[in-house]
């Protein structure tokens, strides 16, 4: 890696982490591109050089978090990887509550689920061929899943996280994952 790559990376991190602790602050609506880069001490030219506006800041830091937790996943196909990567999903959830919390108070899911689709298809190879064989139904029960997971995610931290990670995992993979996989399999 150079020299410019390091500086992109800390430069996009530091813009990242600034967004992430003003929307802690306030509602993500009144934030103002001058907060960050005030709060960043990066300037503003330099902010537009990275992102086209707040929002493609907010889908870089989302699409981060992600892919954090996409290196963690059991591959899909194996027998335990749904309740497996539903505990991992929840330990993800629960080590970085503060980012899922910001998340919903702001009410910005609704724009992550496009996002997350996108992401979710291009992981995915085995996906792709579900796709192009029903691109419908799987588009609906994609939507779905990203939906349900959102719910289940904002009820636990609501409730205070009242089961544990083991368990959440189970519940997701027998509320969410199973039965979309069953409805997939079938059709």
């Amino acid at each position: 890696m150079n020299q410019d790559d390091r500086r992109i990376k800390r430069s996009r991190k530091m813009l990242a982490d600034s967004l992430f602790e003003l929307i802690t602050e306030r509602n993500y609506r009144e934030i103002t591109v001058k907060d960050i880069t005030d709060r960043a001490d990066i300037g503003h030219r330099t902010f537009y050089r990275h992102f086209k506006n707040i929002d493609s800041l907010m889908v870089y830091l989302v699409i981060n978090r992600y892919h954090e937790f996409q290196t963690l996943m059991v591959p899909f196909g194996e027998k335990t990887a749904p309740k497996t990567n539903g505990k991992l999903l929840f330990d993800h959830v629960q080590e970085h509550q503060d980012f899922f919390k910001v998340i919903f108070k702001n009410q910005i899911t609704d724009a992550l689920v496009p996002i997350l689709q996108e992401q979710v298809r291009l992981s995915s190879k085995r996906l792709s061929s579900i796709e192009e064989a029903r691109p419908l139904l799987f588009d609906m029960i994609l939507t779905q899943i990203i939906d349900s997971v959102f719910s289940l995610i904002r009820w636990w931290l609501a409730n205070e996280m009242p089961y544990t990670t083991i368990e959440m995992g189970d519940f997701y993979a027998e509320l969410i994952i199973n039965p979309a996989i069953n409805m997939l399999n079938s059709k």
